[in-house]
């Protein structure tokens, strides 16, 4: 029987522990199956097995404690907390400068898995390392990733996650459902994904292209998702 043991980086630097939650039996059960496992990440997990290599460039908790107060976003208004993520940017800087990161970085992968929410800001590696990779979602993922892939979510029958409707909306809930639906991709292309291009470039050059471009090249996108569950949406 022929096997293949491949070398497979999985990033989710960023983000509370749930995001990793959900992908450690698949992380696990990669090692298992004989593949050398390099896990970035904000918190270890116990018994991956021998195949699994942990590292923590920034603790959960260290990055968990700069969140906003809610209650002081509260006050700015219910849309302020979506534009205020210099937290997350000051992450992203302080994981690029540990020496333990850049080490494991700079090795050589088969595959990377990538968390798609706030770790864009290391794309700029999935353009660097030339080789397949693989986007991993915790929820039934927005228009702000699939429309990278070219999966379109039409907001007259798709609910934002962020809104309580189901997919027989009325004519009001699908002019607020498209409204807020523009309003993430407006900010994911004018405010987000340039200061994620201007991080990543700043580390890894200037030649590095667009957020755009590089997302559009995702071999494969994983969600936290059941069919029964969230509402009928296209999926290719």
């Amino acid at each position: 029987q022929l096997v293949s043991s491949e070398r497979i980086l999985f990033i989710t630097a960023l983000g509370t522990k749930s995001h990793k939650n959900v992908f450690e039996p698949l992380i696990k059960a990669l090692g298992e199956r004989g593949h050398q496992m390099t896990v970035i990440a904000n918190t270890k997990s116990a018994d991956m097995g021998p195949n699994v290599t942990e590292i923590v460039p920034l603790d959960v908790s260290n990055f968990v404690g700069k969140f906003p107060n809610p209650l002081d976003q509260r006050k700015k208004g219910v849309f302020s907390s979506f534009w205020d993520f210099s937290f997350v940017f000051d992450a992203c800087h302080q994981i690029y400068q540990n020496p333990e990161f850049q080490h494991y970085m700079n090795q050589t992968y088969d595959l990377v898995i990538m968390n798609g929410f706030m770790n864009t800001c290391f794309a700029g590696y999935l353009y660097r390392m030339k080789v397949p990779y693989i986007y991993h979602v915790s929820m039934a993922a927005p228009n702000t990733v699939t429309s990278r892939v070219g999966n379109w979510l039409p907001p007259s029958v798709v609910p934002h996650p962020f809104l309580p409707f189901s997919d027989r909306m009325s004519f009001l809930e699908r002019v607020v459902n498209t409204a807020l639906d523009w309003f993430f991709l407006v900010g994911r292309d004018y405010s987000f994904s340039p200061k994620y291009e201007k991080i990543y470039r700043k580390y890894l050059g200037e030649d590095i292209p667009s957020l755009a471009e590089i997302e559009g090249n995702i071999s494969l996108l994983f969600m936290n998702s059941y069919a029964n569950f969230p509402a009928p949406r296209p999926t290719l």
